[in-house]
């Protein structure tokens, strides 16, 4: 980890530490009404997974925001400018987001904030830690786990399809037995 990681995470527990606690909250998917979804754009399968999912939510009647990051410099050609697209440049010196819309999403009280990221990414886990959903979803292989309510052991080689996928349904068998 380089020096400017470790004081970014400074930054951000020292941030953690002002916080008011949330109240973490399940309800069925079935019955959310506002879910939030973050990831890390690098990868075209796992952006077109994440939209299908959004429409999918959509046409069920829920309230769908997205805020996906992308590392490089100009946004990948299968980017289409209806989602927030964080990119580096979007960040202070410390890699962390400094925009109103970042600051209004984070300030949001989702139903579900979900992320798809493969990989890890500190502009992802910043709005995820902060956030004030009330149910916070991730692989348990990310940094972001730590900060998740429910967490999820997928294979490593597991494409962005098969993510998505298990996350749904297991979203959707878990509001059944509800």
């Amino acid at each position: 980890m380089s020096l400017l990681t470790n004081i970014s995470n400074v930054k951000l527990n020292k941030l953690l530490s002002k916080v008011d606690s949330r109240v973490v909250r399940y309800i069925p998917i079935s019955q959310a009404m506002e879910i939030g979804f973050v990831a890390d754009i690098s990868d075209e399968s796992l952006y077109n997974q994440s939209i299908k999912l959004a429409q999918q939510f959509i046409s069920e009647g829920k309230k769908v925001a997205i805020i996906y990051y992308f590392a490089g410099k100009d946004l990948p050609i299968y980017c289409t400018s209806e989602e927030f697209v964080i990119r580096k440049a979007d960040t202070n010196f410390w890699g962390i987001p400094n925009n109103k819309a970042v600051n209004e999403f984070i300030e949001k009280s989702f139903d579900y904030l979900i992320d798809f990221s493969h990989s890890d990414s500190f502009v992802i886990k910043y709005i995820f830690s902060l956030s004030k959903a009330k149910l916070k979803v991730s692989s348990s292989d990310l940094e972001t786990s730590k900060y998740s309510d429910i967490k999820f052991a997928l294979n490593k080689e597991a494409k962005a399809t098969e993510y998505i996928e298990a996350i749904y349904a297991y979203l959707t068998i878990k509001s059944i037995q509800e």
